[in-house]
């Protein structure tokens, strides 16, 4: 009969749709649990983590993917984006652009000019290669650094499309601020950075060198170590990226609650979201507590940046002002008992003067740059090379640049660099862009200080040669690249 025949294809298609939608929340469950869990395998700088984070990644990337090619089939392709052509140019031109990336990357590995062996600190030259390409002259470290890059980029264009997919009245509205998918990513880093703050806390206290009270620090004193990150620079990197993002979905989903749950004697909030405060708290006293100097400039500014912005908004009342008095009351209580003096003398330290010996390096480092001045030494190049240009053997051979910046133009050169920061221009002309759900202008600008902090710090230090901070800082570009800032 044609009725049942019709009841009987209703189902099918139930069940096809509650299958893709099983499989989404799978992928994006793995994505969330990798986030989850990167800063706590010791930041993920030991091998076993990587290749961890790296399967991970492309596991959750190949589910959603088969996802989205099961959603194209069966014309259930909205993604919750209207299609505007700034929100294409800026999107596209960013996929292009990550394109360009990888194509250094193999083209370098392709034209190899040697391979290092740490072991004989010899490297094996290869004849074959052109001077008019990418080169690199450490083909394992490359190889490494590319593959940890598409695992970057499968997490991100990943988690942006598990987001963006989130059905129902999330996409009919318009409105992200009701979308599941995006609550949950925001409180899966918020929490993460809370309790990151709290045992890192409890960690230098104790006077414990072992990181989780687990594992011998890479240095013996315990003051340079914080969490389960082995260097303290490490450590206020990964929660100066998210302090920021915590007190911004604190603001979006207390907002969000007054608007569907008016009620005439609520202050500011009595939903979880009130738990966020404390957080926010713990991981500003934290990124003090890490004894950084170049982390705690940062979480200054930062929160300095923050409290503008929100005692900015119209409508803002004298508890708006007693909130934030409140925070840095609270914040600047934790660090004078807890680590005042130490902080002082961090700053009085003879090593302010040498930004604790990195001069030498950026000396050495800029000596590499100028002879490789177009393509550099290749991706993950650095520390391989670095030793043939020390001054003496009695300077140390250095693993990292302390400058990410300088360390990109050393081993991309100035085409690479150039590369990079266009990636990073469209990512911000992207993330300013409308044609996606939209929240409030002020959710954007208070995660964008996180990002922006890293940067800033990076000019100092190596947050982006370090996984878990380069992952997170991926992820939250992929959440602010999901909607768009709206000032209504």
């Amino acid at each position: 009969m044609p009725g049942s025949h019709k009841r009987r294809g209703r189902p099918e298609f139930a069940t096809r749709g509650n299958v893709t939608n099983l499989l989404e929340w799978i992928g994006g469950g793995l994505l969330c649990l990798l986030l989850l869990a990167t800063p706590w395998m010791y930041g993920t700088t030991l091998d076993w983590s990587i290749r961890l984070m790296n399967v991970g990644s492309f596991i959750a990337a190949g589910i959603l993917a088969l996802c989205a090619m099961s959603n194209f089939f069966t014309a259930q392709t909205d993604s919750g984006e209207d299609g505007s052509k700034w929100n294409s140019f800026w999107k596209y031109g960013f996929l292009i652009l990550n394109v360009f990336v990888f194509a250094f990357c193999v083209l370098a590995l392709y034209n190899a000019r040697a391979s290092f062996s740490i072991a004989d600190q010899t490297f094996t030259y290869f004849d074959t290669y052109k001077k008019s390409l990418p080169t690199t002259y450490d083909t394992s470290a490359t190889r490494q650094t590319l593959l940890n890059w598409s695992a970057a980029f499968c997490a991100f264009w990943a988690l942006r499309y598990w987001i963006l997919r989130d059905g129902g009245s999330s996409r009919a509205s318009g409105r992200i601020r009701i979308n599941l998918r995006f609550r949950t990513i925001l409180w899966i880093l918020s929490t993460n950075g809370f309790f990151i703050s709290i045992q890192g806390i409890l960690q230098r206290l104790s006077g414990s060198n072992e990181l989780l009270w687990r594992r011998k620090a890479y240095w013996t004193d315990p003051a340079a170590a914080f969490g389960p990150f082995s260097y303290r620079g490490n450590a206020v990197d990964y929660i100066n990226l998210l302090w920021p993002l915590a007190l911004a979905a604190w603001w979006l989903l207390s907002r969000e609650r007054r608007r569907t749950h008016p009620t005439p004697h609520r202050i500011v909030t009595d939903g979880p979201e009130l738990l966020l405060i404390p957080a926010v708290v713990m991981m500003l006293a934290a990124a003090f507590m890490t004894l950084s100097r170049g982390g705690i400039v940062v979480a200054g500014a930062t929160l300095v940046a923050a409290l503008i912005l929100l005692l900015s908004q119209r409508g803002k009342t004298k508890l708006a002002w007693i909130y934030s008095g409140a925070v840095l009351l609270a914040v600047g209580g934790l660090v004078f008992f807890l680590s005042f003096d130490k902080i002082v003398k961090r700053f009085t330290s003879s090593t302010v003067h040498t930004l604790g010996g990195r001069i030498e390096i950026y000396e050495n480092s800029r000596k590499i740059a100028a002879d490789y001045p177009r393509f550099g030494v290749g991706p993950g190049a650095f520390s391989s090379v670095y030793h043939l240009y020390r001054e003496s053997t009695h300077q140390p051979w250095h693993a990292w640049v302390h400058d990410d910046w300088l360390e990109t133009r050393v081993t991309m050169g100035w085409v690479g660099f150039t590369i990079v920061l266009l990636n990073l221009g469209f990512l911000a002309g992207w993330t300013l862009s409308s044609g996606r759900p939209a929240v409030p202008w002020i959710f954007t600008a208070l995660v964008s200080l996180g990002l922006l902090g890293c940067l800033v710090k990076a000019k100092f230090d190596f947050p982006m040669q370090t996984y878990s901070i380069f992952y997170t800082f991926v992820a939250i570009a992929a959440i602010l690249t999901s909607v768009s800032p709206a000032r209504k």
